[in-house]
């Protein structure tokens, strides 16, 4: 009899991402059968979400399955507004609006904090992460409203 394969828990995968699916009970004295065709290989790389499996069987003609659904992790949302003018004469603080469940904030210049403080015109950016670690991305240009 062979050994039932395991393909481990559930899980989400962020959009764009790929994510390796592995047999963790391979055993090269086995045949296997991956639900996209692919045979003999103990790990698959997949890039949607989807119910996939795996069939193991021995010489005796016993067969045995795991299946593992991947699901769609949701992105975070982030939204710096409009390309904008700025005053030099006034502080000047991009503040984002994000989803609820971002965890993590990184400016262009390497800062963590939610909004950021401006000194000059430019493209400012800001990548935020959310607790499934899919990221997001926006950035706004700046223009000083002297030119």
């Amino acid at each position: 009899k062979p050994i039932k394969p395991n393909l481990g828990i559930d899980t989400s995968v962020c959009l764009g991402s790929s994510y390796t699916i592995r047999n963790l009970n391979h055993n090269s004295s086995l045949n296997y059968v991956w639900s996209t065709g692919i045979t003999n290989v103990d790990s698959l790389v997949v890039f949607q979400p989807n119910t996939y499996w795996i069939k193991a069987s021995n010489s005796d003609g016993c067969i045995n399955s795991d299946s593992i659904l991947i699901t769609q992790a949701i992105s975070p949302q982030v939204n710096l507004g409009i390309d904008t003018f700025y005053c030099a004469s006034n502080p000047n603080i991009i503040t984002a609006t994000t989803s609820s469940d971002v965890t993590n904030y990184l400016w262009n210049n390497s800062s963590t904090a939610s909004s950021l403080n401006t000194t000059g015109g430019g493209t400012y950016w800001l990548e935020v992460n959310n607790m499934q670690g899919c990221k997001a991305r926006d950035s706004i240009i700046l223009t000083n409203n002297l030119n």
